[in-house]
């Protein structure tokens, strides 16, 4: 079994490694003594089928911003027993007062990122952004959204953004809060794009399908009449809808799905860029290079060096 962790602060980035299932973090002031400022950023990963708890104690109130970017989890309040529970691919912003949590149901590989923000660090922004999204009440373990949004594939890149961040010093600190007050400007405006129009559950089912289509044959293009044709829809329809419930356009989520493949592979250290090109559906491994840098920023062939 191994669990591995990725903290990110202001000032450093800090690779800890834990031996076993259950962890107590000590506080998040307190953890890898590192002061916490206004936020701090934790990768944490499962890569075995497991079913057990994580322990975590925060010395002080804080909010945090969860992603559960894969798998299933439940987030609980040691003390109230109250729980949220958590989709693969869905996030929220939980206010978390003082106190003793536990993350639970591991049912799968897991894949969780944590933006623990500072009280004040918090209601300074919301305040900004939207000062109609405050939370209730400072004493209660609750959530923003009183249901979860998805992760889209532009918080996906974000967080990607964040967790490999290879500015230095006072760019690092600069970076970092801007990428974390994107983050969270995203998710209001998400979630307030999403309560505007509601999908029926027939609606959604329907989405979902293409999703899962796109999802398992990420080598094909297909076109959008097509696509309608699956879902028994029209294509104004399915584009229209397709996006308010995935953050996304159908074409758009192809070339994701086409990407984050292309990248897990090239991440192994076992596929050449060409043979990678041809997997995902180009013909040509120069118009890959072209999109890949397009899409995440930088060559594939960095992807490779850093291994």
């Amino acid at each position: 079994m191994t669990i591995y962790g990725k903290l990110l602060t202001q000032e450093e980035i800090i690779q800890v490694a834990y031996p076993v299932i259950t962890t107590d973090f000590e506080g998040l002031t307190e953890s890898a003594g590192l002061p916490f400022k206004d936020y701090v950023v934790k990768n944490f990963r499962i890569d075995d089928k497991i079913a057990s708890d994580i322990e975590l104690s925060v010395s002080e109130n804080v909010v945090l911003m969860q992603f559960c970017v894969d798998g299933t989890f439940t987030f609980k309040n040691s003390d109230s027993k109250k729980t949220f529970s958590f989709g693969n691919g869905q996030c929220n912003i939980i206010y978390l007062p003082k106190g003793n949590y536990g993350i639970t149901s591991f049912l799968s590989e897991i894949n969780l990122i944590s933006v623990y923000l500072s009280q004040d660090f918090f209601f300074r922004q919301i305040q900004q952004v939207n000062p109609a999204f405050m939370i209730k009440s400072t004493n209660l373990f609750q959530a923003l959204f009183s249901k979860n949004i998805s992760i889209t594939h532009r918080l996906k890149n974000i967080l990607n953004e964040i967790v490999n961040c290879e500015f230095d010093g006072h760019l690092k600190i600069l970076y970092l809060k801007a990428k974390v007050i994107e983050l969270l400007i995203l998710q209001l405006a998400q979630h307030e794009e999403e309560k505007t129009i509601s999908l029926k559950p027939e609606d959604i089912e329907k989405m979902t399908i293409i999703k899962d289509l796109i999802e398992t044959n990420f080598n094909e293009v297909y076109s959008l009449s097509y696509l309608a044709k699956v879902a028994g829809t029209n294509e104004q329809y399915l584009k229209k809808h397709f996006k308010i419930l995935f953050g996304n356009t159908v074409f758009g989520y192809m070339l994701a799905c086409k990407m984050e493949k292309a990248k897990e592979m090239l991440s192994t250290g076992k596929h050449q860029i060409t043979e990678v090109s041809e997997i995902v559906g180009y013909k040509h491994a120069t118009h890959f290079t072209t999109a890949f840098k397009k899409f995440f920023g930088y060559l594939p062939s960095l992807v490779k060096r850093s291994l």
